[in-house]
């Protein structure tokens, strides 16, 4: 799969996302360190996309990811 741009989802859908890109932060840092801390800085939160405003308020039964 290789350089056909699914990396990212891939990623998430084997529930592995934050662990390799906190390692490849680590990675970067090492090499590049004037880096500042919030590189790379992946929240729990941000694996999902925020729905939008619209959709929940059409449908009371739909709420918005956490985080958003």
């Amino acid at each position: 799969m290789a350089f056909e741009n699914h990396r990212w989802y891939n990623l998430l859908r084997q529930g592995r996302a934050l662990e390799v890109m906190q390692q490849h932060a680590t990675d970067v840092k090492d090499i590049q360190p004037h880096f500042t801390e919030p590189v790379y800085n992946i929240e729990e939160y941000k694996l999902l996309y925020p729905i939008p405003e619209r959709e929940w308020t059409l449908n009371a039964d739909v709420t918005q990811n956490p985080g958003w």
